[in-house]
């Protein structure tokens, strides 16, 4: 299997259209790594998925973290 980065991040947009639906994840720069008036935030992934896609993923997470609540770790595999 390829490698692939492992991110985190504290800040995220979403932007969805017609065509399909990007979550942008970033993180807060550290305050001294910031000027002033400028963005404090630095795009750490960047996700393009279709509109299908996109409610799958909504739906899993919905079902993922309500089981984390009730202190039942869960992993899901969506498949589309």
């Amino acid at each position: 299997m390829a490698e692939f980065p492992d991110v985190y991040g504290e800040v995220f947009s979403i932007t969805a259209g017609p065509a399909g639906c990007i979550i942008t994840i970033a993180h807060i720069l550290p305050t001294g790594e910031t000027v002033p008036h400028e963005d404090p935030t630095e795009i750490v992934a960047r996700i393009r998925v279709s509109l299908p896609v996109a409610k799958m993923l909504l739906e899993g997470l919905q079902q993922t973290l309500t089981a984390a609540e009730k202190g039942i770790p869960q992993t899901q595999l969506i498949r589309h």
